[in-house]
């Protein structure tokens, strides 16, 4: 069970791609946490399961060919792996329309800072 302050915690993940010819294991075992106020970074060689990972996670690893075969994910206290597609659509909607909310908030930041910038120099050049 997951402490109260645990957000997302993965345990003994283990996602395959399986083809006809061939059985790719991209993540084998992966256990962390994170908890609230925590944020967490995967790095790795190229192939290494980062990707794979975080598409488990948010439930859009591509199936065929892609295959969650042991493993639990749990975010903020449910078990993710059984949520059912509607679940999943509703999760992914919600995550996207944060997404834009962010991206217009840090582009509206990014002209901010670049005012900001523009009227500093103006007033050095003024000067």
């Amino acid at each position: 069970m997951m402490e109260n302050n645990t957000v997302l915690s993965v345990k003994n993940l283990h996602v395959h791609y399986v083809t006809s010819e061939l059985t790719a294991k991209a993540v084998n075992g992966i256990d962390f946490e994170v908890k609230e106020g925590e944020a967490l970074g995967l790095v790795g060689e190229t192939g290494a399961g980062k990707t794979t990972t975080a598409l488990s996670i948010m439930q859009l690893v591509p199936d065929p060919p892609g295959i969650i075969v042991d493993g639990e994910i749990y975010f903020e206290g449910k078990n993710v792996i059984f949520n059912s597609d509607k679940e999943n659509e509703e999760k992914a909607e919600a995550y996207f329309e944060y997404a834009k909310d962010h991206e217009r908030l840090v582009q509206k930041l990014r002209i901010e800072k670049d005012r900001i910038s523009l009227n500093r120099k103006m007033d050095r050049w003024s000067k």
